[in-house]
């Protein structure tokens, strides 16, 4: 089985990318604990020593606040993202839940035709990112597969993904693009039987001259007539 975290090819010919969890959990968790403590102190279950001094405003701010804390931590410490490449049944299954699929989208494979590698400048708040993503045609939606702050990292499963799609692979992070995995449009998800040995070979006739100037055919249907040398 082939494997490069987090992709993972779980069968013969389909790929699996799992995201959350490992360290979102760890950053989730004092999100998670904050939320819950602001939460009980703003339905009231936990008593301070200066409520009086809280107005009667402070309560709904702070139950607010304490849920959206809650929300936040619990989405890092339980969130979960599945992508799922198939290249027998050609589609794509994305889900999202919390600790096991909750919600699914479907594409279908044949919908794009390149990997493509991207730069998202961040600002002060966010890191650059480098996404890998499959481009669709027809005026379809490009799907995110991979992200990651490290170009390295991210350049190289850009990589392990085209191939293992078949599919070309062009990096656009810089200001000159670059074509750095080339597949024939006529290769691309193609069956793992159909190899050139294996494929028909398509009929061409053959012809030997006669006495005289003419020509007999020789072929598969040919069926030499009466007094035919």
């Amino acid at each position: 089985m082939l494997s490069l975290r987090p992709f993972q090819e779980v069968a013969p010919g389909v790929l699996e990318v799992r995201e959350g969890g490992g360290l979102a959990c760890v950053f989730g968790l004092p999100f998670l604990a904050a939320g819950v403590f602001v939460t009980l102190i703003g339905t009231g279950v936990l008593r301070v020593q200066n409520a009086d001094e809280v107005p009667r405003w402070g309560w709904p701010v702070l139950l607010f606040m304490g849920l959206a804390f809650v929300a936040v931590g619990s989405a890092l410490v339980f969130g979960r993202s599945w992508t799922r490449l198939d290249t027998r049944r050609r589609r794509i299954l994305k889900q999202w839940g919390l600790l096991s699929p909750m919600r699914t989208e479907e594409n279908r494979l044949q919908d794009f035709y390149e990997v493509c590698l991207k730069f998202h400048g961040g600002d002060s708040d966010s890191a650059d990112r480098y996404p890998v993503v499959l481009k669709a045609g027809m005026g379809g939606k490009d799907l995110e597969i991979y992200s990651s702050t490290n170009y390295g990292e991210a350049r190289e499963r850009a990589v392990f993904l085209a191939r293992f799609l078949k599919l070309p692979l062009t990096d656009t992070s810089t200001e000159h693009p670059e074509l750095l995995h080339a597949v024939p449009r006529q290769e691309a998800l193609r069956p793992t039987f159909a190899t050139a040995e294996s494929a028909p070979q398509a009929f061409r006739p053959q012809f030997h001259a006669q006495p005289g100037g003419g020509k007999r055919r020789v072929g598969p249907d040919y069926h030499p007539g009466p007094g035919s040398g």
